[in-house]
């Protein structure tokens, strides 16, 4: 990952030392989307994956897509329940308060995209969430299995 740790200075002086709050404000719009990309990604197919099984979808058989998403889930899972955030919640944020430094309204993108991903709840709610989400990840695995590609 990245490391903006240096010998004398705290990560946030190091890293905000480098970054106009302009190019942060972009790079936190950016870690904002891709975070929302990739939780699209893992709900999505946890919806799909027992439709598409029932309705006969193929894509929700492609195994690599499959690999990611038990992947993605697994991450996510892990890192909660190791009562760690999420990385990319927490370059966000390191971002987002460099960006802060000068007055400035958040983008419309980042203020939703922060509605969506970020809720006040407690943190056991998201680590017994993900556990149970996983869980039924990797059951869907045997219940509606992917498919290698025939030779």
């Amino acid at each position: 990952g990245l490391n903006f740790e240096g010998p004398s200075m705290p990560r946030r002086n190091v890293l905000a030392m480098s970054l106009a709050p302009h190019t942060a404000s972009s790079l936190a719009q950016l870690v904002l989307a891709v975070h929302i990309a990739i939780a699209a990604f893992i709900v999505f197919f946890i919806v799909a994956i027992p439709l598409g099984g029932r309705l006969g979808w193929l894509f929700i058989r492609v195994l690599w897509l499959r690999v990611a998403h038990v992947i993605a889930m697994g991450l996510v899972a892990a890192q909660k329940a190791l009562g760690n955030s999420c990385f990319l919640s927490i370059w966000e944020r390191r971002l987002v308060d460099i960006a802060n430094q000068v007055p400035h309204q958040a983008p419309f993108f980042q203020t939703l995209g922060e509605r969506v991903l970020y809720w006040n709840l407690p943190l056991w709610f998201f680590t017994w969430l993900y556990a149970m989400l996983f869980a039924f990840v990797v059951g869907l695995w045997f219940l509606v299995p992917p498919k290698r590609r025939a030779a």
